[in-house]
Parts: structure tokens; C-alpha cells; sequence
């Protein structure tokens, strides 16, 4: 499996489950149960329901979408893979927009979805 996440190890404000400078970037990935494509299509569900929330690409192995801030309208991109050797969901989300106090929205953001995920197994 090939990790496709977009470059974007230039900006401090990202957070990975897979690729990361330091602590404050990383993030665990999430869990898949026995039926790895309904935990597949529950997750895409989620970031379909949204607000404010395009999905740009998706495939049977790869998610990608845009969020746009609420406030200030800026992008933070989010990006999953699939990784049935591992049993995981990767995840990632940056913007090309860097403000240093982000990371932690992008970290919410992530978990929020995650309790999302949990919950409905």
C-alpha cells in the first residue's frame, strides 16, 4: 500500500498518523473491526455529513476533502488511507494556510471523527 498524502511537511500545523516531524504532529491512526469496508463506508459517511465539508477524491483505498473554516473560510485539507496490512486507517489533515495555534483544530477536528467512527461500530 502507498501512502498518498500531499506534500505538506513544509507546514508546522499538520497533524499524521502516518508521517511526522515531532510529538505535537502526530496522531493515532484509527482502528478497522473484522468488516473493513463498512468501517470504510461509515467513515466516509462522517466526513460526507460535514458542515462545510467537499470530498474531492475517494476511492475504495484513499479519502481526500476539504473543510473550510467557519470563521475566516480558510482550507484545512483531510486526508485517509486505507491500510488493511495494518488494520488501520491513516489519517492526515494540513493547510497551505499556516497558523501556528491550528494544529490543535486539525487534531479536534480528527477526533471528533474518530469518536464519530467509534460510536457507531
Amino acid at each position: 500500500m502507498r501512502i498518498r498524502f500531499n506534500p505538506f511537511l513544509l507546514a508546522p500545523t499538520y497533524v499524521s498518523s502516518f508521517d511526522y516531524r515531532s510529538w505535537l504532529q502526530k496522531i493515532e491512526p484509527f482502528s478497522l473491526s473484522a468488516d473493513y469496508m463498512e468501517d470504510w463506508q461509515r467513515l466516509k459517511g462522517i466526513v460526507e455529513s460535514m458542515e462545510r465539508t467537499e470530498i474531492l477524491s475517494a476511492t475504495e483505498d484513499y479519502l481526500h476533502s476539504v473543510h473550510r473554516t467557519k470563521l475566516c473560510r480558510f482550507r484545512d485539507y483531510l486526508e485517509f488511507s486505507l491500510n488493511l496490512e495494518e488494520n488501520l486507517i491513516h489519517v492526515c489533515s494540513y493547510s497551505r494556510f499556516c497558523i501556528l495555534w491550528d494544529i490543535n483544530t486539525k487534531r479536534r477536528r480528527i477526533n471528533s471523527i474518530r469518536r464519530q467512527f467509534q460510536n457507531a461500530q
